[in-house]
C-alpha cells in the first residue's frame, strides 16, 4: 500500500482535519498520510495516537494554500521515524504549528526525531517563507535529535535563506550546515 490516507489533487485546496483517531499498528503502508493537496488554512491533524504505522514517514506536508496556518498538536507516535516531513513544492508562505507532540521512539543518529524537512524533489523552489513552531515535544526515545533537514541529490539544493525558519519553544534554530556556526581560523 502507498498510503493511509492519500488524497491526490495537487491543484485543489483541502480543508483537511483528521482529529481524534487511532491508527493502532499498520505497517502496510509506506507514508501512513501521503497529503497531494493544498492543505487549506485551519486543516488540522490533532490529538491522534499513532502505533507502528508506516515503513517510512507518518504525516507528510507537500503542499499548502499560500498563507495558511496547520496545527499538527498533540499526537502520539509509537515510532516517529519521521513522525512528520515538510517539503513544500513551489515558493508558499505558512505556518506549522507542531505542539504537544509525544514520540516513545525513533531512529537512531543522524536520522533521529520527530520532524524531516526535505524539498519535494526539484518542485520546491523556496521554503523561506515557511515557519515551523516546534514546541513542547515529550521525546521519550532517548535520542536528542528533534529534528534534521535532508536534501538528497534528486532533491532541490537550498541555500539557508530559501528553507524554513524552525523555533523550538520560540527560539530560533540554526541548521546544521549554517556558515555562522562554522568557526575557522581569525582574520589577521
Amino acid at each position: 500500500e502507498k498510503a493511509i490516507i492519500g488524497p491526490n489533487g495537487w491543484n485543489n485546496i483541502f480543508r483537511l482535519n483528521i482529529d481524534d483517531c487511532d491508527f493502532g499498528d499498520n505497517n502496510k503502508a509506506y507514508n501512513a498520510m501521503e497529503l497531494n493537496v493544498q492543505l487549506a488554512d485551519g486543516s488540522t491533524i490533532n490529538n491522534n495516537n499513532f502505533g507502528i504505522v508506516g515503513t517510512h514517514n507518518i504525516i507528510n506536508i507537500y503542499d499548502v494554500e499560500d498563507g495558511a496556518t496547520i496545527d499538527i498538536n498533540d499526537n502520539v507516535f509509537a515510532k516517529a521515524a519521521n513522525g512528520i516531513r515538510v517539503g513544500i513544492r513551489g515558493d508558499k508562505s505558512c505556518t506549522i504549528n507542531i505542539k504537544r507532540n509525544r514520540y516513545e521512539s525513533t531512529d537512531t543518529g543522524e536520522y533521529a526525531g520527530l520532524l524531516l524537512i526535505q524539498p519535494y524533489g526539484t518542485a520546491t523552489q523556496s521554503m523561506g517563507d515557511v515557519v515551523i513552531n516546534l514546541d513542547d515535544t515529550i521525546n521519550n526515545s532517548g535520542e536528542s535529535q528533534l529534528w534534521y533537514y535532508y536534501a538528497g541529490s534528486g532533491d532541490a539544493q537550498l541555500d539557508i535563506e530559501d528553507r524554513p525558519k524552525v523555533y523550538i519553544n520560540g527560539e530560533l534554530q540554526k541548521y546544521k550546515d549554517d556558515p555562522s556556526l562554522i568557526i575557522g581560523p581569525t582574520a589577521p
